[in-house]
């Protein structure tokens, strides 16, 4: 799996049938609101299935936490911060 990290280019991978890792960090952390923007704007309903989060925990992180347990699964998060 490849790791993106601009939702544009992660989107238009994720609508070519690529499996890939969204990573957040720093830079891009607000860009994960944009991705539904992009899937219409590349006519795909397809999504990414795992995000690797790259920075400090935050609200943001346990937003996404309380997803991935309440998708039982279907969703992954992994926390990569060093």
């Amino acid at each position: 799996m490849k790791y993106y990290y601009d939702i544009k280019e992660a989107t238009k991978a994720c609508a070519k049938g690529e499996e890939l890792i969204f990573a957040i960090n720093e830079k891009n952390r607000y860009s994960l609101f944009l991705f539904t923007f992009y899937q219409y704007k590349y006519k795909t309903n397809k999504e990414f299935k795992h995000i690797s989060y790259q920075k400090p925990k935050d609200l943001l992180y346990y937003f996404l936490r309380l997803v991935s347990r309440i998708s039982l699964g279907y969703y992954k998060l992994t926390y990569d911060y060093k």
